[in-house]
């Protein structure tokens, strides 16, 4: 843990005001634009989301790399089971942050030789719950335009909400806020049928693809590891499932619009830990539909309303196995 303290401390230590970062201009005219999309909505989430948006990105951090962190995550081979980590304030977590990979690959490394599979995977913004005024990282400024909008309200969401020992409420309830809010924003600021609300839109439905895909694997693959046969054999029958998941994406990608999800299976090896950690972002979202019914389509009341639920009023479907 020594190490994520002194990383956080670094990073807020090297925060500059935003005004001072604008003036100086050492940034280019794409970047100057892009910190006043994340400033514009941060006012647009606070004034109609009612998110908590404290002095969170009022400051700007440059650093070098790619990405602010590495988040790493693992399950057993025949289970779609989170390996957790526990911490003494936000309680227990399906994943642990590193600031330096070479930590984060050493951990890793450890897993795998113990027979877990692990996803490790680069994260260019993170909230600290409202303990620390988040600030605009360098990295951040790499996103295009919906992907900044959603990341920026996604992260304010937690600052606002977050259930002690739920990650997976968390995530999807963030995640449920952002797609709302983001597509508000962009059809408040550029209309309803501008090309960014159309292509916002062409994203939610290649979404909702991915994530029926998702599901049914993760479904198939639950429903066989619960079968009464080796560890072995378990193991040997999921890559037949990875393959024909694999088979099964290629025409659904025809369907897709966008290029957010495809090159997935290319991208990644695919194992337990990596399902895992998009399900947790991924799941059936009825519960906040039903939420936002009941209060009258309004998303800044349902979040209001969600920020008393107690932990047994969340649905078993967000508890972590």
């Amino acid at each position: 843990m020594g190490h994520v303290a002194l990383g956080e401390v670094k990073l807020l230590a090297g925060r500059k005001p935003v005004e001072e970062v604008l003036r100086e201009s050492q940034l280019s005219h794409q970047e100057q634009l892009k910190i006043q999309l994340i400033i514009d909505v941060k006012s647009f989430a606070v004034d109609h989301l009612g998110l908590d948006g404290g002095d969170s990105y009022s400051s700007y951090v440059n650093i070098d790399g790619p990405y602010v962190s590495y988040a790493l995550s693992a399950a057993p081979k025949d289970a779609l089971e989170s390996y957790l980590w526990h911490f003494p304030i936000i309680g227990e977590l399906p994943y642990k942050g590193f600031f330096r990979k070479d930590y984060a690959l050493r951990r890793e490394k450890r897993l795998a030789r113990k027979g877990y599979d692990t996803y490790l995977r680069g994260i260019s913004a993170f909230s600290t719950l409202g303990y620390f005024d988040d600030p605009i990282v360098s990295c951040m400024l790499r996103y295009d335009d919906s992907d900044l909008v959603e990341t920026v309200i996604h992260e304010l969401l937690h600052r606002t909400v977050w259930v002690k020992g739920n990650v997976n409420f968390n995530e999807n309830l963030a995640n449920f806020v952002a797609e709302k809010g983001t597509l508000a924003y962009l059809v408040r600021r550029y209309g309803e049928s501008s090309p960014e609300s159309r292509h916002y839109r062409d994203v939610l439905a290649d979404t909702r693809l991915f994530e029926k895909q998702i599901e049914v694997l993760t479904t198939q693959l639950e429903t066989m590891y619960g079968e009464s046969i080796s560890r072995e054999e378990k193991v040997r029958r999921r890559e037949e499932f990875f393959e024909q998941a694999k088979a099964d994406y290629a025409p659904i990608l025809l369907q897709m619009k966008t290029e957010r999800y495809k090159g997935f299976f290319e991208r990644h090896t695919m194992n337990n830990a990596l399902l895992l950690s998009y399900r947790r972002y991924h799941r059936d979202t009825s519960f906040f539909e039903k939420a936002l019914e009941g209060d009258g389509a309004d998303l800044s009341r349902m979040i209001v309303a969600l920020q008393n639920l107690s932990p047994e009023e969340i649905p078993v479907t967000f508890r972590d196995p």
